[in-house]
């Protein structure tokens, strides 16, 4: 936009002075210097702050954006552009007293050696690890008083009944999955930076609420704490900037049906305290992780759990993992008109998080096993790793190494490996979790060349046992058309 010389600032006038320093004070409010002065990032949203910038772009295109038009003592038009440097300079000046800001409202340039996560901090922050100054990717929720206030518990949990039915209905009155979550979200408020290793999966017909649920609870420990996903798959990309913040990430669709990997990679991300973090124009750094998983999917059956069979014959299952099946009616579309108005209502929300916070909640342990409830059961008995179909339908056709009677692992390794299965060859626990899971027996036919003696698995007692199975499932069906034709 074109401004007539004779209204822009005289260059060394107050009014000039005054337009640079404001200039520089929104610069300061927005951006943060990071990695000395190696990167700027923009941190007036989180979707921004995932993103770092060189000096050199932030001279070419953020300064301008900021830059102050004026007129020099020759009558010229003139631009003064807040680069980094200059920027840098106002803010040294601030610190030793030399540049005095007669606005009360007052201003600093964040500079610091990183970013990370440390909920109940200041937004600049000192590790107390390593001493490092950092930035708080995690900010207070606007309904946080700091502290939890003495309330009337009766009557504020009559001004939330409006959250208890609706969680009434999405888990279907079932009140051990009710009072899980519950514990979940208070340990969620409460305790934000403690870690927790449960991970919640709601799955049912699409549109009965579920992903209201997680902007229900996203609002409540704050949308800048708050990060949805269309999809699991966006939780293994490269660039996972977002994990060191939120508290809350809520995957909206999930499907992860034979997908080991992606499953395993949730393991890390609940469990462990400080995760490999990389943002774009940033090298990768260690940073803290309290984030808590919410897995919502429209398909009954969308995780195949891993088992692993132990000697004894236990079947370790994932522990992390509540999983609960939501709602098959849907209520009508006026409820849920008048659930959005509840959600957007902010003093709704406060006495909501006021119950949260003042909710006794001494017993939940968070790194502990979840209820087991009939959904986690139905998803633990339809997961089967890919190895166990192989051996099995290898087993059945005696195709498996060649029909020998007895193969030790390594053996049944290179069968793979030579039969086009050479993912699953080196997986050597998976296989001899596969044997256990399909009860195959073990054997020590021989010994060794040092008088040890090898333990093989025994092939044939297996194939034998099919053979049984199937001689009695015909006897018992000709014994059944027998009573038949003579009764």
């Amino acid at each position: 936009m074109r401004i007539k010389r004779e209204l822009l600032p005289a260059e060394g006038s107050d009014e000039f002075e005054d337009a640079k320093l404001a200039a520089v004070k929104e610069i300061a409010a927005r951006f943060v210097v990071v990695g000395a002065y190696k990167a700027v990032i923009d941190c007036s949203s989180k979707e921004s702050s995932m993103i770092a910038v060189s000096a050199a772009q932030f001279n070419e295109l953020i300064a301008p954006m900021h830059c102050v038009q004026y007129v020099d003592d020759k009558g010229a038009k003139k631009v003064w552009t807040p680069v980094l440097a200059r920027v840098l300079e106002y803010d040294a000046a601030r610190r030793t007293g030399k540049l005095v800001d007669e606005d009360a409202t007052g201003w600093e340039l964040q500079i610091v050696d990183r970013l990370d996560a440390l909920p109940g901090q200041d937004v600049v922050f000192v590790d107390p690890d390593d001493g490092s100054k950092c930035r708080n990717t995690w900010v207070r929720p606007k309904f946080d008083l700091g502290y939890a206030p003495e309330v009337d518990r009766v009557s504020l949990e009559r001004e939330c009944e409006w959250f208890f039915d609706f969680l009434r209905y999405l888990l279907n009155d079932d009140e051990t999955a009710i009072g899980f979550v519950l514990k979940w979200i208070a340990h969620m408020i409460q305790r934000p930076d403690e870690r927790c290793s449960n991970v919640v999966l709601l799955m049912g017909v699409p549109g009965n609420g579920k992903s209201t649920f997680g902007e229900i609870v996203g609002r409540l420990v704050g949308l800048d704490n708050y990060w949805p996903m269309a999809n699991a798959q966006a939780l293994t990309e490269r660039f996972n900037g977002w994990v060191s913040g939120p508290i809350l990430v809520h995957v909206h669709e999930t499907y992860m049906k034979g997908n080991y990997a992606l499953v395993d990679s949730v393991k890390s991300l609940v469990s462990d305290p400080k995760l490999a973090v990389e943002r774009k124009g940033l090298d990768r750094q260690m940073a803290r992780v309290f984030a808590r998983f919410l897995l919502c999917s429209n398909d009954p059956n969308p995780v195949s759990f891993d088992l692993k069979v132990g000697e004894d014959g236990s079947v370790e299952k994932d522990r992390r993992w509540f999983c609960a099946d939501t709602a098959l009616v849907k209520r009508c579309s006026d409820y849920f008109n008048e659930l959005q108005s509840s959600i957007r209502d902010d003093n709704k929300l406060f006495l909501l998080y006021q119950w949260f916070m003042t909710f006794e909640n001494a017993e939940f342990r968070p790194f502990a096993s979840p209820p087991e409830t009939a959904a986690k059961r139905r998803l633990v008995c339809r997961s089967e790793h890919t190895v166990v179909g192989i051996i099995r339908d290898g087993l059945e056709d005696e195709r498996l190494c060649d029909g020998a009677r007895v193969a030790s692992t390594s053996e049944v390794m290179a069968w793979l490996a030579k039969n086009g299965y050479s993912a699953f060859a080196s997986n050597e626990s998976a296989i001899a979790s596969a044997f256990r899971l399909l009860k195959v027996g073990t054997c020590r036919p021989r010994a060794d060349n040092t008088g040890g003696r090898p333990r093989k698995w025994n092939l044939q007692e297996y194939r034998d046992s099919l053979d049984q199975a199937d001689s009695l499932a015909a006897a018992g069906h000709n014994a059944r058309q027998f009573e038949d034709e003579m009764f």
